[in-house]
């Protein structure tokens, strides 16, 4: 399919025939389109004001602005092709058609400036209240194809994504069929890349067959373990072959990326061998990763939902129940009060972003300091049992402050957790004390395993501070540590 829409003339999209909601619509682009052409000089300054330097969307605490027709916001993303269907194959089909053109009722419209223009508003935190699951899901997959179809301004307007980047992307999506997670997408990705012919539809294949396949091809594409991180599984853990990346099953609520951040790490820091370390397959259903264990999880917190980030007092009630679950509330003087370290409180600090920045960048000692203000007002209890209404205006103001230069988000549908060492660290929701964090050659990223009879599982790649840049790889080496295979199921 996807020469058959390269080769076409133009895509024409129907939305609706609602004339009524399209004059709305038509009238509410042309008003942001003449506010985004001057704030941005014809959209020359686009990229920058909207996306971070790792392609992430910038957001912005803008006020909330009532004079934007929401109502014909949320008609338009709850629109079908948008949100009810989402099918996968509307990607393939807007990112390589010469042109989209959209109809609604009598009116017609391009659809990247469509596009941009709720991608500008959910960056601007305009469609932080949407009413309804279906027009979540549309907003969702709206931003995924602004980063892929909009050809002027998109993020992908200079580059290419590769399959491991197009399966991380598409989640939202909907697959008729759980083998066009990858089907779908081949088109898309053999446009411009070589070697992904090497997969060739088969869909009398299993699924689990296709997915093995598929991360051993992204393995040997990018010659590291990059692909790894699009690896998850659900909370109660692994089921089935724990390495690949799953395209069956139900879509996930959004296309970012499954580790906390997008820093460039070295886990394995000057150790890193680019492909001398293999990996191995002597087993289908294995695969064999070199590197050193590095460290043991020992406790692990309660997951951190998108709710508990709304506002600080449920951060606050979550912040306090984590600290708990990690064993950080035991530690209290003769009078009972909680006893935090400086250590403690900094590793939290970093842990809860990931180490980066609302802007993408890595966080500054001065972001962290915001982090740990904000850390110190929501566990102190002393302040809380003396002066309830007076921690609650500290811990608002704290937080408020924070949330401007830290990326807590880092944290949604994750879990804090504590090492042997002492130290914090953020990583998947199917990890739990007893896991091992190690470093991987070809990772970034420390990588969770999970004891498996005599092997291993893969739950997932994490932030784990004090190893995100080998620290600790020479003195493990000198005190005669080896690596070693692990043999992964």
């Amino acid at each position: 399919m996807g020469s058959v829409y390269a080769r076409s003339t133009g895509n024409l999209i129907h939305l609706s025939d609602n004339q009524a909601m399209g004059t709305r619509i038509v009238r509410l682009l042309d008003k942001i389109d003449i506010e985004l052409r001057g704030s941005t000089r014809d959209y020359k300054s686009w990229r920058t004001m909207i996306y971070n330097k790792n392609g992430s969307l910038a957001y912005s605490n803008s006020d909330y602005q009532d004079d934007i027709d929401r109502e014909a916001v949320q008609f338009l993303i709850s629109i079908p092709w948008f949100s009810q269907a989402r099918r996968l194959w509307i990607v393939q089909e807007a990112r390589l058609s010469p042109s989209n053109m959209c109809h609604l009722g009598t009116e017609c419209f391009p659809l990247a400036p469509l596009l941009r223009i709720i991608t500008w508003l959910v960056s601007r935190s305009q469609l932080n209240r949407l009413s309804s699951p279906i027009s979540t899901r549309g907003r969702d997959c709206v931003l995924v194809l602004a980063d892929l179809a909009d050809t002027e301004q998109g993020w992908w307007r200079y580059f290419s994504p590769s399959l491991a980047n197009l399966i991380m992307l598409t989640r939202p999506f909907e697959k008729s069929e759980p083998r066009d997670g990858i089907y779908a997408l081949l088109g898309i990705s053999q446009a411009s890349q070589r070697g992904t012919d090497e997969i060739e539809p088969d869909y009398r294949k299993s699924v689990e067959e296709i997915e093995r396949e598929t991360t051993r091809y992204m393995i040997r594409q990018r010659r590291d373990l990059w692909a790894l991180r699009d690896v998850s599984h659900p909370t109660q853990g692994p089921s089935g072959c724990s390495w690949t990346i799953r395209v069956g099953g139900d879509p996930q609520t959004s296309g970012r990326p499954l580790v906390p951040s997008m820093l460039d790490f070295e886990a394995f820091g000057d150790h890193q061998d680019a492909w001398g370390w293999g990996p191995h397959y002597k087993h289908p259903n294995t695969i064999e990763l070199c590197g050193l264990r590095l460290d043991q999880v020992v406790e692990a917190s309660e997951i951190c939902h998108r709710s508990d980030l709304q506002h600080s007092d449920a951060l606050q009630s979550w912040m306090v129940i984590a600290a708990t679950d990690l064993g950080l509330t035991k530690v209290r003087n003769v009078d009972g009060r909680l006893v935090l370290t400086e250590d403690d409180v900094l590793s939290l600090s970093c842990a809860m972003m990931a180490e980066e920045a609302k802007s993408g960048d890595k966080a500054t000692a001065e972001d962290i300091d915001l982090g740990v203000w904000a850390m110190n007002a929501m566990l102190d209890d002393d302040h809380l049992a003396s002066d309830p209404d007076g921690s609650r205006k500290t811990v608002r103001k704290a937080t408020a402050e924070a949330s401007k230069h830290c990326k807590w988000d880092a944290l949604i549908d994750r879990r804090l957790f504590k090492m042997q060492s002492g130290a914090c660290g953020l990583g998947p929701s199917a990890m739990r004390a007893g896991d091992i964090v190690t470093a991987l050659r070809g990772s970034p990223w420390p990588a969770i395993l999970r004891p498996y009879n005599e092997d291993y599982q893969f739950i997932g790649l994490a932030y784990a501070r004090g190893l995100m840049y080998g620290e600790t790889i020479s003195a493990l080496r000198a005190a005669g540590v080896e690596e070693q295979w692990f043999v992964v199921h």
